[in-house]
């Protein structure tokens, strides 16, 4: 009994213990990051195409600009949480991800989208994603890479849960309705969760170099013009750019291959699962081993996914490729 107790009072007083609220708070802001996310969007593409007359083509130069717009703009939205309270920060990001939701059940003409995308990417896609990310490994320390892979099994199971949801309200309740839901659910449920999760979440000051809160553009400009910040840059982006296009092109994929459209599902599936499991590990590795040497390796399971994706015709070979590039999204 005497172990059993001082077992329970050693695990009450771990970081993962005593933050629990915080890890949870950095798993529903990945969580939620779902709707602004490619693979999410790309399910609606079809008949947003059809009902707004828009070609395949006019529809990915929209996105894109959408996307590299709202890129754009995360690098300065994004500062903002050195200065305003992480639980603020995160509810008004919601609220704007709900507004977004419901603009896009509503949508009637080609020109709505623009804003409407750029709005889902900026507060799903990027700030969800930074927010649950900047929460999770300031407010840590020894534990830092195990709250981070924890909070991190947002991402997987928003990408093997919402991609269902999603087809079943395409088919049952349409894809104006489904948009309706999803704002609602942001609105009535992620909302008043992420006011209950943050209550305690506070940015501790930055220790170390880097730019300090508060730091000028010019700080700004020097750490964009450092040489090892640059040659890390690819290492950050080379993921998201890759399974962007993957999950995007899906359609074009899919018929290039000569796949079902249920194998590609079931490989979302995969994708998600193996995403899961790198994260789990990759906390781990990253206390263990560190950050620095674990990034060098985490574009090969990548470059891997894509030659077999570009050399395998055969549907075997999507299988073991997207598990691959699941690995890779979860150590970068």
């Amino acid at each position: 009994m005497a172990a059993r107790n001082t077992w329970i009072a050693s695990a009450r007083s771990h970081p993962l213990y005593r933050q629990a609220d915080l890890i949870g708070g950095g798993f529903l802001l990945a969580f939620t990051s779902g709707p602004g996310q490619t693979w999410f969007i790309a399910l609606f593409a079809t008949a947003l195409q059809a009902e707004l007359a828009l070609s395949p083509g006019g529809f990915g130069s929209l996105y894109s600009i959408a996307t590299l717009s709202s890129g754009l703009l995360l690098a300065w939205v994004g500062a903002k949480v050195d200065d305003v309270p992480p639980r603020r920060f995160a509810l008004a990001t919601a609220i704007v991800l709900a507004a977004a939701c419901l603009g896009m059940a509503a949508a009637t003409h080609p020109l709505m989208l623009l804003p409407i995308v750029f709005l889902l990417r900026l507060t799903g896609q990027g700030l969800m994603s930074h927010l649950s990310m900047t929460i999770l490994a300031r407010g840590f320390d020894a534990a830092r890479g195990r709250a981070l892979g924890i909070g991190s099994l947002g991402f997987p199971v928003s990408q093997a849960i919402l991609p269902v949801l999603a087809t079943l309200g395409l088919f049952t309740l349409g894809w104006r309705f489904t948009w309706l839901v999803v704002g609602g659910v942001v609105l009535g449920v992620v909302l008043p969760l992420l006011a209950l999760l943050l209550r305690r979440a506070q940015l501790p000051e930055r220790r170390g170099p880097g730019p300090a809160r508060g730091s000028s553009w010019r700080e700004r400009l020097d750490l964009l013009m450092e040489r090892r910040f640059l040659l890390l840059l690819p290492t950050v982006f080379a993921p998201s750019f890759v399974l962007t296009a993957l999950f995007f092109h899906q359609g074009s994929l899919i018929a290039a291959k000569g796949w079902s459209v249920a194998w590609f599902a079931t490989s979302v599936a995969v994708f998600a699962a193996f995403s899961l499991i790198g994260m789990l590990g990759s906390g781990f590795l990253v206390d263990r081993i560190g950050a620095r040497r674990l990034v060098a390796l985490s574009l090969l399971p990548q470059v891997l996914a894509m030659l077999l994706l570009a050399g395998g015709g055969s549907v075997l070979w999507l299988m073991p490729a997207m598990a691959l590039a699941g690995l890779s999204s979860a150590g970068n």
